[in-house]
């Protein structure tokens, strides 16, 4: 099993992502094989995508953690995801969609 972590906001790279690692590593629920995490920290605050949810609200966080977890019988449908979310993608920066810089 692999995992990533993807830190939004003020993280601590010494405090929070370590106390984060250590939480999944002891918790009955996760079933943890020794591996290695990848963890990156994009230090921008998490923005708000409006979504309208009936009875939803969103609120403003400092900070979000996601965390993906890779087990060996779901990569296919994984890989298949994020394939069609690359297609997309390539699509929209041929149309020039992007205002920025994207690197790969």
């Amino acid at each position: 099993m692999a995992c990533c972590l993807m830190f939004h906001g003020d993280a601590v790279p010494n405090k929070d992502v370590n106390v984060a690692v250590a939480t999944i590593k002891t918790k009955r629920t996760v079933q943890f094989v020794p591996t290695r995490f990848k963890c990156g920290i994009i230090y921008q605050p998490p923005s708000i995508v409006l979504v309208l949810v009936l009875g939803g609200d969103l609120a403003r966080v400092r900070r979000a953690v996601c965390m993906i977890s890779l087990l060996h019988q779901y990569c296919d449908l994984i890989a298949r995801c994020l394939s069609h979310v690359d297609h997309k993608s390539g699509l929209m920066y041929a149309k020039r969609a992007f205002s920025c810089t994207v690197y790969w």
